[in-house]
């Protein structure tokens, strides 16, 4: 090779991406460490071998080897977060105070590492010590403990309001406050985020079904009321009175109802079809409730949950082949575990066997062929 050749060559073996490849698929963390220092000779200033390597390292446990390699990442790159968040995970348990603090900045620097940290820390006190004190960075902090730690959310929030008078925590408190049962303070909360937002429907439909779990229907009903002057067509609002209309078997209420929604989603497009597929198949209307039913899943064909609705009204309307297909169509959708539903489909197959008996004894009752007409 010439020497225009030559660096053609090293180029293409010491790219920008070769070597942090190189560090990636090193089969041990003491393989990576080498490509790394190989890769650290051609790209100095790259943080990303370093980083690698040192949470390679930190990954094993060999926390006192992987620092320097992390150390070295920070210098040549303060703000990339994979290198702080390594340096916490191999400093917890040993320096729980500088720990937290790499939390921090990982989580600062665009790092979704809170939750992580959520399970390291039970303690919400040390966890004012990782996310950033911003209403931002406590917003997060209460989304994240929400579901299975309200009780430390609510502080999170709560201190948003209190420290910062912002009032985005306004719903997620009154949330909070119902999951605990608290309903009183959850429409208190509810209402107070409505008057700030009236256009969001979330406030008024959360301090109507907190109106509901204390027995208050009519103030409930009122309260969608309110909200429906400020958001005419509102899925969400509308979606609360039929839902209550079909569990007082209102069925042509409910239908009327579903009829006034105005959607702007194939999310919504979806729902409205099957609240009225619900008031369909009320009222014995299972064919029409199964047209509906497709137009959900039309509109949002990667959903799971049109396709069982399909399949549900498909098996009320004797058409298990479509009920059976519908089916296969969730079990295939990404993300859905292997054999996730093959019980259903079992149970599809054995009520269409079924029919097929059925509609054999009958033949042979009246003495008609497979041709004739009249069977179903």
């Amino acid at each position: 090779l010439g020497p225009v050749g030559a660096a053609a060559s090293l180029t293409r073996a010491h790219g920008g991406e070769a070597d942090p490849a190189r560090v990636a698929a090193a089969g041990s963390a003491t393989a990576a460490a080498s490509a790394a220092r190989e890769a650290a000779r051609w790209h100095p200033a790259d943080w990303v071998p370093h980083a690698m390597a040192g949470a390679r390292l930190a990954g094993e446990g060999r926390c006192a080897e992987a620092l320097p390699w992390l150390l070295r990442a920070m210098s040549l790159d303060p703000s990339a977060p994979e290198p702080h968040l390594s340096t916490a995970r191999c400093l917890v348990g040993r320096n729980d105070t500088a720990a937290k603090r790499e939390y921090r900045l990982a989580i600062s620097f665009g790092s979704p590492a809170l939750a992580e940290a959520a399970a390291v820390y039970p303690s919400v006190d040390d966890l004012f010590d990782v996310a950033p004190v911003t209403p931002d960075g406590l917003l997060a902090l209460g989304d994240v403990l929400a579901s299975k730690r309200p009780r430390d959310a609510e502080v999170a929030y709560r201190r948003v309001l209190e420290e910062f008078a912002d009032d985005r925590a306004l719903l997620p408190l009154a949330r909070v406050h119902a999951a605990l049962g608290d309903f009183e303070g959850a429409i208190d909360l509810a209402r107070r985020h409505s008057a700030h937002r009236p256009a969001d429907s979330d406030g008024w439909w959360l301090a109507a079904t907190s109106l509901v779990q204390l027995g208050r229907e009519d103030e409930a009903h009122a309260e969608i009321e309110r909200g429906l002057a400020a958001i005419p067509g509102s899925p969400v609002l509308i979606g609360f009175l039929a839902d209550r209309a079909l569990a007082s078997r209102r069925f042509s209420e409910a239908h009327r109802l579903a009829d006034e929604i105005a959607p702007r989603s194939p999310g919504e497009i979806a729902a409205k079809q099957l609240l009225i597929a619900r008031a369909l198949a009320g009222q014995g209307r299972v064919s029409e409730a199964l047209d509906r039913a497709r137009s959900a899943a039309a509109a949002v064909p990667d959903s799971g949950g049109p396709l069982l609705s399909v399949a549900e009204y498909a098996a009320q309307a004797g058409r298990y082949d479509a009920a059976i297909a519908a089916v296969r169509q969730v079990a295939a959708l990404p993300g859905v575990p292997a054999g996730a539903y093959d019980k259903r489909i079992a149970e599809l197959e054995a009520a269409k066997a079924a029919q097929a008996e059925r509609v054999l004894e009958r033949r042979a009752l009246h003495g008609t062929g497979p041709g004739d007409e009249g069977s179903p």
